[in-house]
């Protein structure tokens, strides 16, 4: 609630051109729509695309977020590893 909050005030208070989300829940979409249509704001969508491993399920995009954003960028593990000391998965 607080992250679609954000996008609407900060379109209203013209804070951004283009905001980025780094989150794939769809709930936000209805915010999306809003602030494209309304005040023409750019949203870009920033997805995972990492693989399935003993300890954690395989992570995707999100396709409703594919479509309803502006621009898309997928990282996978090997753009994100080099940012982590540890193993990452």
């Amino acid at each position: 609630m607080k992250l679609a909050t954000d996008l609407l005030v900060g379109a209203v208070d013209n804070n951004y051109d283009t905001a980025v989300l780094i989150r794939s829940d769809t709930d936000i979409v209805p915010a999306i729509e809003w602030i494209r249509d309304r005040f023409h704001k750019k949203v870009e969508y920033i997805g995972f695309s990492l693989p399935e491993t003993e300890k954690h399920e395989a992570t995707r995009p999100v396709k409703t977020m594919i479509y309803k954003t502006d621009l898309q960028r997928v990282l996978a593990e090997q753009d994100i590893r080099k940012f982590f000391k540890q193993k990452l998965l």
